[in-house]
């Protein structure tokens, strides 16, 4: 079995597992742990009580944790084309031209 520290995660979050009281993860985190860091989707299954959620729930901080993706600014939108609004209580529907 691994330890955390094998999982390759930050020292605080190694630490924050280890402040919790848990020294290794269960089979579930060991195989679900290390494919969620690599931004796949997963499923798993095991008996309640196997750390489950905690499986799914260090990735999620780990990765909410990385530098942003960067958006676009609105000065770069400048320019663009976009389709009008309609006016309040007009309908959207095309409209027979018979």
């Amino acid at each position: 079995m691994k330890t955390f520290d094998e999982l390759k995660l930050a020292n605080p979050i190694v630490q924050a597992i280890s402040n919790m009281g848990f020294e290794e993860p269960t089979p579930i985190q060991e195989m679900t742990i290390p494919t969620a860091m690599m931004g796949r989707d997963l499923i798993g299954q095991a008996q309640t009580g196997t750390g489950k959620t905690a499986a799914y729930g260090i990735p999620l901080v780990v990765l909410s944790e990385a530098p942003p993706i960067p958006l676009k600014s609105i000065d770069n939108l400048k320019g663009q084309k976009r389709s009008p609004r309609p006016k309040p209580g007009s309908s959207r529907r095309p409209r027979s031209t018979r």
